[in-house]
């Protein structure tokens, strides 16, 4: 449907879920953009826009993506406090917001693909009914498809919770707090990419259904988004291939042939990485004369090999590098008492992601400092350079990523009293002193539960 805003000719789709209608609109406003929409549901209401540099970025193996999900107070009529009277940094929910725009997109663009893109989801509007987080990855696989940028999607994305035992698409936000699953996905219309999940004790059947039923709403919202970008979206820039080189992929495959799985199959990390680093060598240091002018290339040659091995395995034989089995994990260990003047100190281990979790209670007057919208408290994970075998600044703590769990935070909110009956409040601090292979293999160390003391109501 094509409309008309102060002159500007605007193009708009429409498409109902869970009840309610999505309006989406493009041509109004952000037109330099290189894809730009606004998503409305009930009173809630995003600007979407996505922008690509004009030129690849040099030296660099990786693909630049940036996302932002920008909160604006004015959006719920409200007005900074303080004396600058202006947004400051990112809440933890706008950051893991911006997580669940990135996760999704980030596979689906070209392997090569080296140009700037950046995806900002800004609300104008929230009416606490509609859900801005699912509103923003659909705002910005449209924003994306309809651009030049080579996006190879679009995806979709819902939530779905369980009220009065029944599984609901889209839930109401004010009553998230009483459903007893919180689950977001997203994907395309041949599968699911993402899932964050948060549940209070839901059978697995349960989980798959839920699955199920998202994936039937996001087939749905992607065939809109196709129809859309039929109709206005513009043409995709072509991204050039990196040459391929087959004899030194050859050369390559055949000095790995009988040295790789001796190096890459051992259950100590260390060890492992060690031995592949010593083998990356000295495959550069024999086969380096002969291809002297195609070293870069000989060197993503090795590291094409080990990843493709370390899937081989796996899919073939079902054993990871370490020779756990994909239905195995780690062992997980827990002390309690070590430090001298933390409440509740718990040293938890994971073979390779060991860490020290304290957590400080204290009275309702601190509460009164640290008090979310659905518990008293507050959870934070950070690691030092050394966890990972890196220097920085002695004064910097890195944190490695975000989800819906730091230090715990979604079994806090499940297994935590609220109101009256609880006098305290919890500040747990999560710092993992050695890092695994992933960045999740420090999340089953955060996930232990909360010991909760409470004071009764009558003190």
């Amino acid at each position: 449907m094509n409309t008309t805003h102060a002159g500007n000719p605007a193009t708009q789709t429409q498409i109902e879920i869970g009840g309610r209608t999505l309006t989406v609109e493009t041509g109004h406003v952000a037109q330099q953009a290189s894809g730009a929409v606004t998503v409305r549901m009930g009173d809630t209401m995003l600007l979407v826009t996505a922008v690509m540099s004009s030129t690849p970025r040099e030296g660099i193996d990786f693909f630049p993506l940036t996302c932002d999900y920008e909160e604006k107070l004015y959006a719920a009529g409200k007005i900074p406090g303080g004396f600058i009277r202006r947004e400051g940094r990112p809440s933890e929910q706008a950051i893991l917001n911006s997580r669940l725009i990135d996760r999704p997109i980030r596979p689906l663009f070209p392997k090569d693909f080296r140009n700037d893109v950046q995806v900002v989801a800004t609300v104008l509007s929230v009416d606490q009914d509609a859900d801005p987080a699912t509103m923003a990855i659909n705002g910005a696989s449209l924003a994306l498809s309809i651009s030049p940028i080579p996006f190879q999607g679009p995806i979709g994305a819902v939530r779905i919770g369980m009220l009065d035992d029944q599984l609901v698409v889209g839930p109401p936000i004010n009553r998230l707090a009483e459903s007893k699953l919180d689950l977001v996905v997203a994907g395309t219309r041949e599968a699911i990419i993402m899932v964050e999940a948060g549940a209070k004790e839901v059978p697995e059947e349960t989980i798959v259904e839920a699955l199920r039923l998202a994936h039937r709403e996001i087939v749905r919202i992607c065939e809109m988004q196709d129809a859309f970008a039929r109709e206005i979206g513009k043409p995709k820039v072509v991204v050039a291939e990196s040459p391929k080189d087959p004899d030194v992929d050859d050369a390559v495959d055949r000095f790995l042939s009988e040295r790789l799985d001796q190096a890459l199959f051992n259950p100590n990390k260390a060890l492992r990485e060690s031995a592949l680093d010593d083998l990356k060598k000295e495959t550069v240091t024999e086969l380096g004369p002969q291809f002297a002018d195609r070293l870069p290339y000989l060197s993503k040659s090795f590291d094409a090999k080990v990843k493709q091995r370390v899937r081989g395995k796996i899919l073939a034989e079902g054993l990871r590098p370490d020779g756990r089995k994909t239905t195995e994990i780690r062992p997980i260990t827990s002390e309690v008492g070590i430090l001298p003047r933390e409440s509740y100190p718990a040293p938890t281990a994971r073979r390779c992601s060991p860490g020290v979790r304290p957590r400080r209670s204290a009275s309702s007057p601190s509460a009164r400092l640290v008090t979310s919208k659905s518990w008293t408290g507050s959870a934070s994970k950070s690691s030092s350079a050394s966890c990972i075998t890196t220097t920085s600044r002695p004064s910097v703590w890195v944190r490695h990523g975000h989800s819906a769990r730091p230090g715990g935070v979604r079994s806090a909110m499940v297994r935590s009293p609220s109101g009256r009956c609880c006098r305290w409040c919890r500040r747990k601090r999560s710092s993992p002193t050695r890092s695994g292979s992933s960045p999740r293999s420090s999340r089953p160390t955060v996930r232990h539960r909360w010991r909760v003391y409470a004071a009764p109501a009558w003190r």
